[in-house]
């Protein structure tokens, strides 16, 4: 129930559709608010809160020529005025809106998905999210920074009040991206915080504490404090975006929501607290946006909601009268209430049906002693029935089985299980049932990727003859790398491997192996152990010795998997640096061949160019001699010159395609080289894993492959 009565305080409209999660508010004037927002055709409007001509319109347009990916606004400097920055599929650039000029405008062949703006490190940056990678410019466009990560970045945000330990609050760099996973940056090196059910597509940064709002594609809206996740809420339509405004100015901001479906939501984001909702509204048309702006420039930050029909409302809260606090009061007393007395009468009839079950059992053997267990055929349950859970690898299946088995002749009328990403189309949760109730219950999972998890299950058990049964509720810890199966030996030693000098007990070994594998060696053994994956039947071998001071050895073929295991082992031991040594020949023959076709996608995108500014040099020629036949009444040479520029713009067209086709295929190759960039930094921890990074970026710059291998191999240049 809504606890907050608001109002809309002001409202205008652009005339334009405004697109989903592409506006944003700047004071293009140094002094007055506006709102700049994404239009179809290529364009963006600025409405201007207070336009210094009464005469001039207070709705600007912006031809951008292209489709608008990223928007948004911000200062490089204080002592200037903000900057617009637009974001499309190949270019970003930072706009001065007064003096109708660029600041800088960069090409950028890996796209451009999400920017932000802020101080990090001391300085003003523009961070921008591209193709599996991320980068921040200063006010003239330099790099100051490039990272990579593990698929397009959908969305960022800095966050303020991160703290470490007892260090002081510092800003951090989050990122969202299609991979489902959040990632941290805090200036030297990236880290994930967690992997997601589905794709990220908002983030969102509270003003202090660390905090920050996310939000996925199945729906699902949530908060994080720093690492923790506070809570989360799903509903059926998309989430397009959300602010955090102090809406009744009690000192804590809420997080206002909008939805595909046309609802705004304010939900109460306190520590400890679940979202509660404490307004809603619905619109009529999507909510494409929601910015927080002092619009009216009265001292009040105002959540700002805008529509897809280009409508934008101002909302704040109205005052209520003390009959009307009153009555919620009393309304949210009385739902209590009903909640708790719905509660018990479901509670009263449970246990008036275990007595009449229980007379039922005496009637038929009044012999029968009270504290003896019940017979197996009976309908009552003994009291010390217990619930294990082991896990079975199916090999023909490429899955493995959660093994339910119920003690003292007890069967297991169902389970669910909730865990997040182990479970397909985005649920968090799956009933496992049989058709004939048995002691033992088998629920299969299928995973596609090497995830640990926490799963929860509420297990139904009861006698075979009786339809009331107990829940059992149960905590299990799913190992990251349950899809391995342990083998005495493989078959065929895999080609690729890593090697880190780690100087460790092998008990530290056989302990980290226990957590994250289902399986178990013995600690007063030499480390080494094999697995075969259910996946592809791929083999995996680790092992540690104590040649030079200690060295740790992953053999697979898959770079990915060898990443994971190192960065897993990493956070085990509390390491914070570690260097390592890699060769994978077939992923790294493959990207070889990825190298060759980036380096013929640009030759061809630089000879389309080239014609594609001859053929508009022609186009122009022929309209200027068209133009001149018309005044000197010459209409053979009018038609000639015309029928000419048909042929040239045809040609314009089909040299056009070829050109966006090239693009596309040189966006998904540049894609497999920041892959194979991430996948070699997930070998190294800390400096060194930055240090590589940045590395293969100077070589991929300098068109030197030969270092490029290097560097991935050994992580230092040649």
């Amino acid at each position: 129930m809504s606890s907050l009565k608001l109002g809309t305080v002001y409202q205008f409209s652009t005339s334009l559709p405004i697109l989903e999660g592409l506006a944003t508010v700047g004071k293009f004037d140094g002094k007055h608010a506006s709102l700049a927002c994404a239009t179809l055709g290529h364009r963006v409007t600025i409405h201007d809160s207070t336009p210094q001509d009464a005469d001039a319109p207070s709705v600007r347009a912006l031809n951008v020529n292209k489709e608008v990916t990223a928007l948004v606004a911000g200062s490089f400097d204080k002592a200037q005025n903000d900057a617009l920055v637009i974001g499309s599929a190949t270019t970003i650039s930072a706009y001065n809106v007064e003096k109708n000029s660029d600041l800088f405008y960069k090409e950028n062949s890996d796209g451009v998905f999400s920017a932000t703006m802020g101080q990090f490190g001391g300085e003003s940056l523009l961070f921008v999210g591209g193709s599996c990678n991320t980068f921040a410019l200063d006010s003239e466009g330099n790099e100051k920074y490039w990272g990579v990560t593990g698929a397009n970045v959908s969305s960022l945000a800095l966050v303020n009040g991160w703290r470490v330990g007892n260090s002081e609050a510092q800003t951090r760099l989050i990122s969202g991206s299609e991979d489902n996973e959040l990632r941290c940056f805090d200036g030297t090196e990236t880290t994930t915080i967690a992997t997601e059910g589905d794709k990220v597509i908002r983030l969102a940064a509270a003003p202090k504490g660390g905090r920050f709002a996310y939000a996925l594609a199945n729906g699902t809206i949530g908060v994080y404090e720093q690492n923790e996740r506070q809570w989360r809420i799903k509903a059926k339509a998309r989430p397009t975006s959300f602010a955090f405004v102090d809406v009744d100015f009690d000192g804590v901001p809420e997080l206002v929501c909008t939805w595909s479906d046309g609802t705004v939501e304010i939900r109460r984001d306190i520590a400890g607290g679940q979202g509660d909702i404490l307004f809603k509204d619905q619109f009529g048309s999507p909510a494409t946006a929601v910015v927080a702006a002092d619009y009216r420039g009265d001292g009040r930050v105002l959540p700002m909601v805008c529509t897809y029909d280009g409508e934008v409302r101002g909302l704040a809260t109205m005052e209520s009268t003390m009959e009307e606090l009153a009555e919620n009061k009393e309304k949210m007393l009385l739902e209590s209430l009903i909640q708790e007395k719905q509660q018990l009468q479901f509670d009263l009839k449970n246990l008036e049906s275990q007595v009449a079950l229980q007379k039922a059992q005496k009637a038929k053997d009044p012999a029968t002693p009270a504290d003896t267990n019940p017979p197996p055929n009976s309908v009552m349950l003994n009291a010390n029935t217990s619930v294990k859970l082991r896990l079975r690898p199916m090999s023909e299946t490429k899955s493995i089985d959660l093994c339910i088995t119920a003690s003292d002749g007890a069967v297991i009328r169902g389970a669910l299980v909730t865990g997040e990403l182990i479970f397909p189309a985005g649920s968090d949760s799956a009933f496992f049932h049989a058709e004939t109730p048995q002691p033992t219950l088998s629920c299969p999972i299928c995973l596609d990727k090497d995830v640990g998890t926490e799963l929860t299950l509420s297990v139904l058990v009861g006698s075979p003859l009786s339809d009331v049964y107990q829940v059992h509720d149960l905590k299990f810890r799913l190992p990251r790398f349950s899809m391995h199966v342990p083998v005495q030996e493989l078959p065929r030693i895999p080609t690729g491997f890593v090697t880190a000098r780690i100087s460790e007990r092998s008990g530290r070994y056989h302990a980290w192996l226990a957590t994250c594998f289902n399986a178990t060696t013995q600690p007063d053994t030499d480390f080494r152990a094999c697995f075969v994956c259910l996946r592809d039947r791929s083999g995996l071998e680790v092992s540690a010795s104590s040649n030079n001071g200690g060295e740790f050895t992953v053999r697979c073929d898959n770079m990915q998997t060898c990443g994971d295991i190192i960065q897993d082992l990493g956070a085990f031991l509390g390491l914070k640096e570690l260097e390592s040594v890699a060769d994978f020949p077939n992923e790294f023959e493959t990207f070889q061949h990825v190298l060759q076709r980036v380096e013929e996608y640009n030759n061809v995108r630089m000879k389309l160019t080239a014609e594609i500014a001859d053929s508009t040099q022609m186009v122009k020629a022929l309209v200027i001699k068209a133009e001149d036949a018309r005044i000197l009444n010459d209409m053979r040479n009018m038609k000639k010159m015309y029928g000419s520029l048909y042929e040239v713009n045809r040609e314009l067209m089909g040299e056009y395609l070829k050109r966006s086709n090239n693009h596309n295929e040189l966006l998904a190759a540049l894609k497999e080289v920041n892959t194979m960039i991430q996948k070699a930094g997930q070998l190294r921890l800390g400096q060194a894993k930055q240090r590589l990074i940045n590395e293969c970026r100077s070589a991929i710059k300098a068109n030197n492959i030969h270092s490029l291998f290097h560097i991935i191999k050994t992580g230092k240049t040649a």
